[in-house]
């Protein structure tokens, strides 16, 4: 017998959980009532909403976060992720392309 695997078992990356933090209400309720009851319950189990940073420091150690979220790990910066992206521009094109021509 042959089964199909899901787009969550498929998903090529492993995260052992998702912490959002002060999320508007809309999205607080998105979440609940459309996508929540799609998900394995794995993935369900390892959303977790937060609404404060005290809230998440419960759950995430402090070393790891950035100061602006309270932790000690730093200010925050992405610009080595922006740098890489803007040089990948040309392999998004080619992708953005291809998805057209299918």
């Amino acid at each position: 017998m042959m089964t199909s695997l899901s787009t969550q078992e498929s998903f090529p990356l492993w995260f052992r959980s998702f912490h959002v933090l002060n999320a508007s209400h809309y999205i607080y309720l998105t979440y609940y009532s459309v996508v929540r009851p799609m998900l394995s319950r794995s993935l369900r189990e390892a959303i977790h909403f937060h609404a404060s940073p005290e809230e998440l420091h419960r759950h995430v150690d402090r070393q790891i976060l950035p100061e602006e979220l309270g932790g000690a790990g730093g200010k925050f910066d992405n610009r080595k992720c922006l740098e890489t992206l803007e040089r990948m521009s040309g392999h998004f094109q080619e992708l953005k392309e291809l998805a057209a021509s299918n």
